[in-house]
C-alpha cells in the first residue's frame, strides 16, 4: 500500500512543478539576459545519431573481482524539432554488422525528458537482451583467444526517473546542450540537487556466473539467475558550461547521493534471498560543439551508475545506464502569430 502512494504523490508532485515551471519559462523567455539567449521566436530542427547502453556488473568484494556484462551495441538514428517548451522525437535501430559478433539481441526504448528554467525531468526505461562478457580470456579457464562469450537469454529491464533543479537559472542553461533550444554564450555553472527513482531487473535461463571461473568461489559460488533491484535516493552536485567566443562550448556535470535500496535475488535451487541497505549512485553528463544563431553541432552523453550490496555476504551489483549522441541542428525564425492556446493556458505557443 505504502509504494502506490508514494509513487503516486510522487508524480502529481513533479506534474505540478512542471506546470508551474512551464510559468516561469514563459515569463523568462521574455526576459533580455547576456548569458543565454532563450531564443522564443525559434523553431530548432534536429538531425541525431545515438547509442544508448545498460550494462551490468556482479561483485565479489573479498576477492577483489568483478564480472563486466555489456549489452550489445545498438546505434540509431532520429530527427527531432523544439520550440519554446514543446519538444519531439522519432528515432529508429540500425541494421548493425556486429550482430553476427555479439549473438542474437532485442531492445525496446523510451525515454522523455522536460528541461524546464529550474527543473529538468528525466523519465526512461528500457528492456534489453543479449549481452557479452568483457575479457572472457582472463576470467574463464581455457577460453579460446579473440572469442566472445556471449548471453542471448539474459534480459534487463530498467526504469528510472530523476529530477533535478538547477540553482543559478538566471545564467546557466541546462537546454543549451541537451536540446538545443537555447544559446549560451557566456560561461557559468550551477549547484544542482534533486532525487532518484530506479528499478533494475536481471533474469536468465541459467546462472549469471560463467561456468570454469579463473577465481575460484567467487560470489561464493552462489548460482543466481534473477535479481531485482530497487532504489530511491537524493543526489547534489555541481555542473557548467566554458564558453569560448560565443560559440564553441565545453559542458560537464556531476552529481553523487545515497539512498535505499532493496534487492531480492533468487540462487537457483535456493530460497530466495532479500537485503535492504544503503546504496551510491552517481550521475555524470558532458557535451561539446559549435553554438549560433541559426546552427548547433554537438557531442553529448549522460550516464548514472549504481552500486548495491546485495544478500550474500561481501558481494554487490552495479548498475552502468546511458547515451551518446551526436547532434545537427539548425533553427527557423517563426513569424509572429497569434497564440493557438486558450486563453487559460499559463505558456504561449
Amino acid at each position: 500500500m505504502i509504494r502506490p502512494v508514494f509513487f503516486s504523490t510522487f508524480l502529481l508532485l513533479m506534474i505540478a512543478a512542471q506546470g508551474q515551471e512551464l510559468v516561469y519559462q514563459n515569463q523568462d523567455s521574455l526576459k533580455p539576459n547576456s548569458y543565454y539567449d532563450a531564443m522564443p521566436n525559434y523553431l530548432t530542427a534536429r538531425f541525431l545519431i545515438f547509442e544508448k547502453y545498460a550494462d551490468f556488473n556482479i561483485n565479489d568484494n573479498d576477492l577483489n573481482r568483478t564480472i563486466q556484462y555489456n549489452s550489445s551495441p545498438w546505434p540509431s538514428v532520429g530527427i527531432g524539432a523544439g520550440y519554446r517548451w514543446l519538444g519531439v522525437s522519432l528515432s529508429a535501430g540500425l541494421k548493425d554488422p556486429a550482430d553476427t559478433v555479439y549473438g542474437k539481441k532485442h531492445r525496446i526504448d523510451f525515454q522523455t525528458s522536460f528541461y524546464l528554467r529550474r527543473l529538468t525531468i528525466n523519465i526512461y526505461s528500457g528492456i534489453y537482451s543479449g549481452y557479452y562478457l568483457e575479457n572472457p580470456n582472463t576470467e574463464i579457464k581455457n577460453w579460446p583467444e579473440g572469442k566472445y562469450y556471449t548471453r542471448s537469454d539474459i534480459k534487463t529491464t530498467t526504469f528510472g526517473v530523476n529530477c533535478f533543479y538547477v540553482f543559478n537559472s538566471e545564467k546557466y542553461s541546462n537546454k543549451a546542450t541537451f536540446v538545443q533550444n537555447e544559446w549560451q554564450k557566456k560561461s557559468a555553472g550551477s549547484f544542482i540537487a534533486g532525487g532518484t527513482i530506479l528499478l533494475n531487473k536481471v533474469q536468465a535461463d541459467s546462472s549469471l556466473i560463467p561456468a570454469n571461473l579463473n577465481t575460484e568461489g567467487f560470489f561464493k559460488d552462489a548460482d543466481v539467475a534473477h535479481y531485482v533491484h530497487s532504489y530511491v535516493g537524493s543526489e547534489a552536485g555541481y555542473t557548467f558550461t566554458v564558453v569560448l567566443k560565443k560559440r564553441l562550448f565545453f559542458n560537464f556535470s556531476i552529481m553523487g547521493g545515497l539512498g535505499v535500496g532493496k534487492t531480492v535475488m533468487t540462487p537457483i535451487n535456493s530460497p530466495e534471498l532479500s537485503e535492504v541497505k544503503m546504496n551510491v549512485t552517481l550521475h555524470n553528463s558532458a557535451g561539446l560543439g559549435y553554438n549560433s544563431q541559426r546552427f548547433f553541432a554537438g557531442f553529448s552523453y549522460a550516464n548514472i551508475i549504481t552500486s548495491t550490496p546485495s544478500p550474500i555476504e561481501e558481494t554487490s551489483m552495479g548498475h552502468v545506464t546511458g547515451r551518446f549522441q551526436l547532434v545537427a541542428a539548425y533553427r527557423f525564425k517563426i513569424p509572429e502569430h497569434r497564440n493557438p492556446l486558450p486563453s487559460w493556458v499559463p505558456v504561449k505557443l
